[in-house]
């Protein structure tokens, strides 16, 4: 059975939408990765990473290849995806916020058989209506000014949805990293890397574990790698910041984290 779907914009939608954009604040730059594996392996591979820099700045667009972790979500994340096909070069391009949200994709297509311009082409393809900085994400739920209603037009009834909810963040930064803090309970907590693409791990993966030991605000902690391997140490937390060390064999590694 098919059921047709009216959407409802009222005046006061598009009012306080427009006045609700036009209060919030852009983002700055765009980072963009320089290592793609999807593309091939090195640095900048194909050119990629250069020709992406040169069609957002063409646009009037800020980029980067590093910041300064205190400053990470005040700019979006670039994410360059191969989507395979055997006769043209297409790429697909995400711009994610520091929570790994997405704010905005697009494809494109590049129809030269050398894949430096090829993918140059893609990139200009999917990047053609991209003029202006997105305006930074709200966790601040809709009025019901805001709300769009959608009516199944046989029970004449708005359709149930579960309410959305988002993540508590509890956000620490320190090197490279940028990691949401997570307390399952009591005695265990966990780190959640949110700048993953830039390491070699899974979304919002869980990359350590820290479990309480009998003296307070020690931890033992169980580190995964990007390569996998699982270092292990410990993590002393006092106040807003954390020390972590861990070790594998002869090699070491310290990672001092500060709440943003």
């Amino acid at each position: 059975m098919k059921y047709l779907f009216r959407l409802f914009f009222s005046i006061a939608l598009v009012a306080t939408t427009a006045q609700v954009l036009s209060a919030q604040e852009s983002y700055k730059k765009i980072i963009i990765p320089t290592s793609i594996p999807s593309i091939g392996s090195g640095f900048n591979p194909y050119q990629v990473a250069s020709s992406l820099q040169t069609v957002l700045n063409d646009r009037g667009i800020g980029t980067t290849f590093n910041i300064n972790n205190s400053e990470l979500c005040d700019n979006l994340q670039a994410e360059i995806i191969k989507n395979n096909s055997m006769l043209r070069c297409k790429l697909v391009i995400k711009l994610n916020d520091c929570m790994g949200r997405m704010v905005w994709e697009s494809t494109g297509e590049g129809r030269s058989k050398d894949f430096v311009k090829g993918y140059a082409e893609a990139l200009e393809d999917a990047l053609k209506d991209f003029n202006t900085m997105p305006a930074k994400l709200t966790s601040t739920p809709p009025s019901d000014e805001q709300k769009v209603v959608v009516v199944d037009e046989e029970t004449k009834e708005e359709p149930k949805v579960e309410p959305v909810t988002d993540e508590s963040m509890n956000i620490y930064y320190g090197q490279s990293y940028l990691f949401n803090l997570k307390e399952k309970d009591s005695k265990e907590k966990e780190l959640v890397i949110l700048n993953a693409d830039n390491f070699g791990y899974e979304k919002k993966q869980t990359v350590a574990t820290l479990k309480a030991s009998d003296v307070s605000g020690i931890y033992t902690v169980e580190f995964l790698m990007p390569n996998g391997e699982v270092w292990s140490g410990m993590a002393t937390e006092n106040g807003n910041e954390i020390s972590i060390s861990i070790s594998k064999g002869k090699d070491e590694k310290k990672i001092n984290l500060r709440k943003q």
